[in-house]
């Protein structure tokens, strides 16, 4: 996929990045490659000299991802369309590409996400297996965008421009909760966050052993985006003034909503019937 820089963050997943690559490289010969081994341990460093891509290896330790990432997009030339993805999913032959498109749908597309199996929200995708992602690729979709305040999951994209407008990743927030905060601030900043409909992936094994480690960094990042944001400890929702910013087009009363969650399903409910011609 030309114009389009793909940075892969990694620890300790040497498998599930090779598996990762090798999908990509199938649908996306051509797609601009940049690797993030953050502190591994099994060898990812190793095989990424092989391959010959670009990388950076942390070899002091894992860094916050925040951190790793800003390294990353300041010290490799970069494409206009920026997507950050984990090895942990397998996308769709269409996935980069439907992505990229929704990531230009405006000047004011903020963060893009993907549906995929494992978000229990607006982008929940029914599948177990990548034979049936492949399949629902084949169906047709009656909608190619939806509105959200935040996209979850393992795969986000955005425009270099984007970053020129407001700034690099908060290098105190250590792992995914860093692309909520930055969902958060594109609100502010008047842009508006997308789910590309028609993008699928279908999550791959992940290690259980990363289960104590990522659990101290979630806490750890909730704590920050409460004092930061006011957020829920649990839902992450943001507060009402920003909620109500975040609206945009879509209509909502969020008085009787509790969680960032309902919110979420609300604006795709909602989102649907607007983008179907139902309201």
């Amino acid at each position: 996929m030309q114009n389009t820089s793909i940075i892969i963050i990694s620890w300790n997943e040497k498998e599930e990045l090779i598996q990762c690559t090798s999908n990509l490289l199938e649908y996306n010969p051509d797609i601009h490659m940049i690797f993030i081994d953050n502190g591994s341990t099994d060898g990812t460093n190793i095989w990424l000299q092989e391959l010959g891509a670009d990388y950076i290896y942390f070899d002091e330790g894992v860094q916050p991802f925040g951190k790793a990432i800003n390294i990353a997009l300041e010290n490799f030339p970069l494409n206009d369309n920026i997507i950050i993805l984990f090895p942990k999913y397998h996308l769709g032959s269409n996935c980069i590409k439907e992505l990229v498109k929704i990531l230009n749908t405006d000047n004011h597309t903020g963060v893009v996400g993907i549906c995929s199996d494992i978000i229990k929200n607006g982008q929940e995708v029914p599948i177990s297996s990548i034979s049936e992602l492949h399949y629902l690729e084949t169906l047709p979709t009656h909608t190619t965008s939806l509105y959200t305040l935040g996209n979850s999951g393992y795969c986000f994209g955005f425009k270099k421009s984007l970053i020129e407008k407001i700034g690099f990743f908060d290098e105190d927030i250590a792992y995914t909760d860093i692309f909520l905060d930055y969902q958060l601030r594109c609100i502010i900043n008047g842009y508006i966050n997308r789910i590309a409909t028609s993008a699928y992936a279908f999550n791959q094994n992940v290690k259980s052993s990363q289960a104590p480690y990522l659990t101290e960094l979630k806490i750890a990042d909730r704590n920050i985006l409460r004092k930061k944001w006011n957020t829920h400890y649990f839902f992450l929702g943001p507060n009402d003034e920003l909620i109500n910013k975040g609206k945009n087009e879509v209509k909502l009363d969020i008085s009787s909503l509790s969680s960032f969650k309902r919110l979420s399903k609300s604006i795709f409910i909602l989102s649907s019937m607007i983008n179907g011609g139902i309201l």
